[in-house]
């Protein structure tokens, strides 16, 4: 596990007030071996062709506990939320899983079939848990008392259009008592990852405000502590910050 010195221990180390939280959590890593893990699943590896999310960039990747993978990705969501505070996001809610997309040089059927014929570029439709909203007609809503999205409810939408797939999906395969159980760990490893990207050795660039950096602590504490166990409790705990 890549992740662990540069992420959890190093973390404990300069923050010795986490370490009754990131010791246990570094061993519930080893003791819960159940899958592939890819170590480095966020919005900017997930890349979108034909309708499809292909994952990319396995280089950490190893056979481990999933939870760390929900962990990682909720930290996205977390810090974008923390991060933007009142400010509108720079690029829409549609876009917000990867802003820098744009149309390959070449056709999207050659990239995997050399010799295929090409065919003209269509724009990809959204999936539907994350297509934006329709919008109002303009003669419904007075342009004053149009509603403006915050910020946070958009991000924090995304991961619960996220986690909610998941656990469509994985629900049923491990059932409901595995499931819970998953979903607590995930959560710790929320908690420690929110700590990694403000104090461990891969700090998270765009969260440079101290204060910003303190709110991702004390919501890290106070997962860790209370400790919550399910993404509905820690947006709930966002919600009112």
């Amino acid at each position: 596990q890549l992740r662990v010195d540069p992420y959890y221990r190093f973390a404990a180390e300069q923050r010795p007030e986490f370490r009754e939280y990131l010791e246990p959590l570094i061993a519930s890593l080893d003791e819960n071996r159940h899958s592939l893990v890819h170590g480095d699943f966020s919005p900017k590896n997930l890349l979108l062709f034909q309708h499809e999310v292909m994952l990319v960039d396995f280089e950490v990747g190893h056979f481990g506990d999933p939870a760390f993978d929900l962990g990682f990705f909720l930290t996205h969501i977390v810090l974008k939320t923390i991060h933007l505070g009142n400010r509108e996001p720079e690029a829409p809610a549609e876009s917000l899983w990867e802003p820098n997309l744009r149309e390959p040089e070449a056709p999207a059927e050659s990239l995997w079939e050399p010799n295929a014929p090409a065919e003209p570029l269509r724009e990809p439709e959204a999936p539907a848990e994350f297509a934006p909203a329709p919008e109002a007609p303009a003669e419904s809503t007075p342009a004053s008392n149009a509603p403006t999205k915050h910020p946070t409810s958009t991000y924090l939408q995304l991961g619960d259009a996220f986690w909610n797939h998941y656990a469509q999906t994985m629900r049923p395969v491990i059932g409901d008592s595995a499931f819970t159980e998953l979903e607590r760990r995930a959560m710790l490893n929320l908690a420690g990852c929110l700590i990694a990207r403000v104090d461990g050795k891969s700090k998270a660039e765009y969260l440079t405000d101290e204060r910003q950096q303190e709110l991702v602590r004390q919501t890290a504490r106070m997962i860790f502590a209370a400790p919550l166990s399910s993404w509905s409790e820690a947006t709930a705990s966002l919600h009112s910050r």
